[in-house]
């Protein structure tokens, strides 16, 4: 908060009166008694307060006696004046009468007190439980992702997406939180009668309750959109609506975190301007952190927290995080998910998603050429002109081809004119002995045999390989029933196995 005098008003006054010149004297000292009439009238300084003044005026030359009425009348005359809005005076503080404050960081370089903060990304990273992990140290004075030590105090959740029972409880437990001091909004109580609570018109309420609770160093509201009465995407409403939650911040001097998304179809923008709603979300907070995933080469996914925005710091770098499910002690049939911090990252929030994204989508479609392979030779080689042919309608490029062939291994060998591309012998016999388990919602595909395992295997390839376009489609649908049931499979292993 800035610290000024409280006779600001007066010090210009005076200030002014010294810089008078000679002939204007007496009339600049009438018109400043007038404002200092209208100054104690509404209240903003006590007429005794008006000795600086009149001893400036005497210093510059005037007279007393002169100076003793024309302070008098102009005095009187400000304040009998009527109070109209002609009338209102724009204060102003010198900046030589502001004392200079230090950032109050609760973690330094990522959580302001009295600061607005925003946490944006796709879904499915993690977000809200990345804020609950901060919650979580910050109730238990733990450490920070940095390994710098949080100085404990209250946390206030208001959550219009998660369950407290099932969710975000839970998670809490799961992250080592102090239960004891993280409370959540739940409902507004009065004579009428008890209602839900609503962050774009409970700020009041909300802020009378906080001070009870006092020591409150966090307020995480997700998501922040819910906060905004109007339209989300209107630069003047959104701010209107942030302006109370701001405030209220202040005045605690503890930390807001508002949770947000990712707009569809963003991918590569500054990922300031990808997050959802108008532009003024970012622009009221003073450090905004994004969120990213990207797929390794080893299967694992790699997740990192980062600063895209920050008007009271830096603005990149970021720590590496996984998202962790383990069942609590307390309800060992109860299993929640936990944020585990990871190593420090240099870089810029652009830098980081945009390799993240890029790579998502490129082992996405090196994926799609493994399968395009896999299935288009099963039943025998075929010359590369009809493999790079048969794979353009599924966008698949020769490059990535052939980055697939060699991923998988495949062979290749020469007839005639002609370079044919086959399986390698333990591919194929996986591929076609392999039996297929719980895919029998899918139904068997026509002219496939059926066994005991599923209902039904998957289908055999045609044998001429180069008609296989159509039947490859169906043959793709029950290779990924089969790696998600595997995965299925492989997560209940590892649920019983904790």
């Amino acid at each position: 908060m800035l610290k000024y005098s409280p006779n600001s008003a007066l010090n210009e006054m005076i200030a002014e009166m010294k810089a008078a010149p000679k002939e204007g004297r007496i009339e600049i000292l009438s018109r400043l008694a007038f404002r200092f009439g209208q100054l104690a009238k509404a209240g903003s300084v006590e007429k005794s307060d008006y000795r600086p003044l009149i001893q400036a005026a005497i210093s510059a030359g005037l007279p007393i006696e002169d100076v003793r009425q024309t302070f008098n009348s102009g005095f009187e005359a400000g304040r009998e004046a009527p109070a109209t809005s002609d009338a209102e005076i724009v204060n102003l503080v010198t900046a030589s009468e502001i004392i200079p404050e230090s950032i109050d960081w609760l973690w330094e370089g990522w959580l302001a007190a009295g600061k607005m903060h925003l946490i944006g990304g796709t879904p499915g990273t993690g977000k809200t439980t990345i804020c609950l992990s901060l919650a979580a140290i910050i109730s238990s004075g733990g450490k920070w992702p940095d390994g710098s030590q949080a100085e404990a105090g209250s946390v206030i959740i208001w959550s219009g997406e998660d369950d407290p029972k099932d969710t975000l409880v839970p998670r809490l437990m799961a992250s080592g939180a102090d239960c004891g001091r993280v409370h959540f909004v739940e409902s507004v109580s009065s004579s009428k009668g008890k209602r839900e609570f609503d962050p774009a018109k409970d700020i009041e309420p909300l802020h009378r309750r906080l001070l009870e609770v006092g020591d409150v160093h966090l307020l995480i509201v997700d998501p922040i959109v819910s906060a905004i009465l109007g339209d989300s995407h209107k630069n003047a409403e959104v701010r209107r609506g942030l302006q109370p939650l701001v405030d209220l911040t202040e005045l605690l001097r503890c930390a807001l975190l508002g949770v947000t998304h990712f707009s569809k179809n963003t991918s590569g923008r500054n990922p300031v301007e990808r997050l959802t709603g108008s532009l003024a979300f970012a622009a009221q907070a003073r450090i905004v952190m994004v969120v990213s995933k990207k797929d390794k080469d080893d299967g694992s996914v790699e997740q990192i927290l980062c600063r895209a925005k920050s008007n009271i710091g830096s603005d990149s770098g970021g720590f590496k995080y996984e998202v962790r499910q383990s069942a609590l002690k307390e309800y060992p049939q109860i299993f929640a998910s936990a944020i585990q911090w990871g190593e420090a990252i240099e870089g810029t929030a652009q830098e980081i998603l945009t390799d993240a994204e890029d790579n998502e989508e490129e082992q996405s479609v090196l994926q799609d050429a493994k399968d395009y392979l896999n299935e288009i030779l099963l039943s025998g080689d075929l010359p590369w002109s009809e493999i790079s042919s048969g794979a353009r309608p599924f966008q698949i490029s020769d490059r990535t081809l052939k980055r697939a062939k060699t991923a998988l291994g495949i062979g290749h060998k020469k007839k005639g004119d002609r370079w044919y591309w086959s399986l390698p012998e333990q591919l194929r016999q996986t591929d076609s002995t392999a039996p297929t388990k719980n895919l029998g919602a899918l139904g068997p595909l026509e002219g496939s045999p059926v066994n005991d395992d599923c209902k039904a295997n998957a289908p055999t390839v045609p044998t001429e390989p180069r008609k296989t376009l159509e039947h490859l489609k169906a043959r793709r649908a029950v290779s990924i029933g089969k790696r998600l049931n595997e995965i299925f499979n492989r997560g209940i292993k590892e649920m019983v196995v904790h």
